[in-house]
Formats: structure tokens, sequence, C-alpha cells
């Protein structure tokens, strides 16, 4: 296995980067052209980023970027984004899945962190690592 298998983004991210980079030269990016959800992209990343204390003009750069960025890894596919609850457990599990990489394995430090059983922590572990594994390891039987 090579470690190109393992990239999360394919290898046009770095051209599309320049395209992302390239927003910067316009002076005022009208969002009335774009498409109505593009648009409201760019106003919701744009109030958070704010709600962040990030500086206006600073947001006003950032958060068209973020949304082309969103575009172009999700764009033309048809995709679910839960709300709620089984929002906060995704972006929960997630965060136990970056924390277990970067505190090396510490199963007992995680619970206490996230107040579930150490039981829980290794099937959310689990359930993280099969999705991660499926993304950067394609099926051979499809």
């Amino acid at each position: 296995m090579t470690t190109k298998n393992l990239k999360l983004f394919a290898d046009d991210h770095d051209k599309f980067g320049q395209f992302i980079d390239g927003l910067d030269q316009m002076s005022e990016v009208n969002t009335k052209s774009w498409p109505k959800l593009i648009s409201e992209f760019i106003d919701l990343f744009y109030a958070e980023l704010r709600r962040q204390k990030m500086d206006e003009t600073l947001a006003a750069k950032i958060a068209p970027k973020l949304a082309a960025v969103l575009g172009h890894y999700f764009g033309g596919r048809v995709c679910y984004i839960p709300n709620g609850e089984a929002l906060k457990a995704a972006i929960r599990d997630n965060g136990i899945f970056l924390d277990y990489q970067i505190s090396n394995g510490n199963i007992s430090q995680l619970a206490r962190k996230y107040r579930l059983t150490d039981s829980y922590v290794y099937a959310i572990i689990r359930e993280q690592l099969a999705l991660h594994r499926k993304r950067h390891q394609p099926d051979m039987f499809e």
C-alpha cells in the first residue's frame, strides 16, 4: 500500500487551493450572482467567523473560500447532514477519534474527558476507525 492511498483529499487539492487563494484578489465578492445556497453558505460562514471574534475584513475573505471548498468537495452530490442530537454526537465522536490519535490511545482519559464509559469510547473508536479506513481504502469488491 502506498501513502498516496491514505490521502484524505485528491491530488488536485493544491490546484484548487490556488483558485481559493485567488479569491483574495477579488476586491468584493458579489454573492448575489452565485446560486442562492452558496450565498447562504457564505452568509452562514461569515456570521460564524464573526461570532468567533474574527476581524470583519478577514471573515469576509474567508467565508467565500470556505463555501468554495465545500462546493468543490461536496458539490453535485446528494448528502444528508444530520442536525440536533445526531449532529452533536457525530461531532463529539469525531472529536473523540482525533483526541484518541493525539493522546496515543488513552481510552480512560478520553472517557473521563467526554464523561462516557471506557467501553463506549472503545465502540466509538472502532466505528470511527472503520469510517476513516473506508474513506482511505476503497473496498476491493466494489
